[in-house]
């Protein structure tokens, strides 16, 4: 806008000369009044804002597009403070999302920080993994939904009212139409969870399954919370006032959270999920400044684990924020490729994560993955994200979102005018758009538009870049094996109410028993996925 004023004063001073001959004191008076505002206008010009903290993330050369018709080049970087408001990042397939902007993010924390971060790779593609590696070395942790060797980790982990909240956003639906259904599974977690956590023995989701639907074991639960001396009495009661009604109707009641359990239960890799000794304590990585990359390639059964593990981040997250999360160590979350796994539940997560250290970043290949989530969920996730990257994109939906975070920008048009007295010119202003659709589809791989925040002091401004990021050095990473872990299960440990209520002997005779239930009378419109009880092998028996 300075510039704009600028040749709006000059141009007043142009007129002014063109009548000079005529009106010498009007000249003389508008001469004064154009030099006097220019001068006002450079004493009261802004410093220009420069980031240049060594902590900062160092993107390179790039140019400053506040008027593209005019880019200044400048050396561009992203702050901590910039990072902890959160990232949103757009790209389509091989625009760069994941070896330009998400590894050199992880390039950035893990060597130029120094810091621990948990990496979500939504893709599920090996060579990520392995460039993983070649950058920044070995993760702490390597968790995967597939592959063979992985860490582990005991999804059911916690303090049991965290461990109730973290179940209840998982597991239960939360439908107008079944709102009855869904408070009844609340009860059933509130008075469950509890009691088994409470016991002398670590418990996992199968012994929680496996008490919900076997007789016997909500007995021997009863049982061995009566002997215990860390269950209080007022759990002990509530937790028998559950298991006091019918096996049939508490079964029932809860159909719809059994269909939705039973995926983290039963499964060629469920047992990684239910490790008593997990290697994965998501509240001790974090506190040790540790790193962990979940491999999540796309399934059903992968995205039943992501929204698992996110919402024990989001616990994590909750209690730093009250405890005062502004001294808490920084350590920032990555979802790479996240459109299939994106959540509601993400919103609320990223608006604790600013002030418990814990910032989110998120790639996305368009904004309708975004948008299928409900229709104000963009809204959300944009109030929550300073920084928006856009990489090479093709949908019409993604660059008209582009387009309206990048703005327009106004530009002084000097036109000339002629009558039969007189001749001059006028100024008008008209807007243009800073970027177009050709311009956000031509991009080369790695190259982006970046609409941020930079602050210094109380002074903030929202600078538009044009740059390309840098590549990290993967090394030879086509060469690198991929992480092992190999347990040892000791038997001693946990409660283990899966192995002995519902052992390989007794499956097929249990399954038998399901299918001669009364699944028919179960109310499925309490459940998500209309799933048959007869895959929920505990449904209606007893120990084995």
């Amino acid at each position: 806008m300075r510039i704009i004023f600028i040749l709006l004063f000059c141009v007043v001073a142009i007129d002014a000369f063109v009548l000079m001959m005529a009106w010498s004191w009007l000249f003389v008076f508008l001469l004064i009044a154009s030099l006097g505002g220019i001068g006002l206008i450079a004493l009261s010009a802004k410093p220009t804002i420069q980031s240049s903290s060594d902590n900062d993330w160092a993107l390179g050369e790039c140019y400053e597009i506040t008027n593209p018709d005019r880019p200044v080049k400048e050396q561009c970087s992203l702050s901590i403070k910039t990072m902890m408001q959160g990232v949103l990042c757009f790209g389509q397939p091989g625009a760069g999302k994941s070896e330009s902007f998400s590894l050199g993010y992880v390039q950035y924390v893990r060597k130029s920080l120094g810091k621990g971060m948990a990496f979500f790779d939504g893709k599920g593609d090996l060579d990520i993994i392995r460039k993983y590696i070649g950058c920044v070395g070995q993760p702490d942790y390597f968790f995967s939904t597939e592959l063979e060797h992985s860490a582990s980790i005991n999804l059911m982990a916690g303090e049991a009212a965290a461990v109730v909240d973290r179940l209840s956003a998982v597991l239960i639906g939360n439908s107008a139409s079944t709102s009855y259904y869904s408070d009844e599974q609340y009860t059933a977690l509130n008075r469950v969870i509890p009691v088994l956590l409470g016991l002398d023995q670590r418990a996992n989701l199968r012994d929680l399954y496996v008490v919900l639907t076997v007789e016997d074991a909500g007995f021997e639960l009863i049982r061995r919370a009566r002997e215990s001396n860390t269950v209080t009495a007022e759990q002990l009661s509530l937790a028998k006032a559950w298991f006091d009604v019918p096996t049939e109707e508490r079964i029932k009641n809860v159909a719809g959270l059994l269909n939705r359990l039973f995926i983290y239960v039963s499964g060629e890799h469920t047992d990684r999920l239910n490790d008593y000794q997990p290697d994965i304590d998501i509240h001790a990585l974090i506190e040790n400044n540790q790193s962990v990359y979940f491999h999540l390639p796309f399934t059903k059964y992968s995205v039943a684990v992501a929204v698992a593990i996110s919402e024990m981040f989001a616990v994590e997250a909750r209690a730093r924020q009250l405890a005062g999360g502004s001294s808490a160590n920084y350590y920032p979350l990555l979802f790479d490729d996240w459109g299939r796994f994106v959540h509601e539940g993400f919103s609320p997560f990223m608006a604790r994560a600013r002030s418990a250290a814990m910032p989110a970043a998120f790639s996305f290949q368009s904004v309708a993955q975004i948008k299928e989530v409900s229709p104000i969920f963009l809204e959300q996730m944009d109030d929550l994200a300073a920084t928006k990257i856009f990489l090479r994109v093709q949908g019409e939906s993604t660059i008209d979102y582009a387009k309206r975070i990048l703005d327009r920008y106004e530009i002084a048009e000097v036109s000339a005018s002629k009558d039969s007295n007189r001749s001059g010119n006028s100024v008008s202003m008209r807007e243009h758009e800073r970027v177009c659709g050709r311009d956000l589809r031509e991009l080369a791989t790695g190259q982006a538009y970046i609409s941020t925040q930079v602050t210094k002091g109380l002074i903030a401004r929202n600078p538009f870049w044009l740059m390309r990021f840098p590549l990290p050095d993967f090394g030879d990473w086509e060469s690198i094996a991929l992480p092992e872990y190999e347990h040892t299960d000791d038997l001693t440990v946990g409660l283990r109410f899966w192995e002995r209520y519902l052992n390989p002997h007794k499956l097929d005779e249990i399954r038998k028993l399901a299918v001669q239930s009364k699944a028919d009378d179960v109310d499925m419109a309490a459940t998500r996925e209309p799933e048959s009880l007869t895959n929920n092998p505990g449904w209606g028996s007893v120990a084995c």
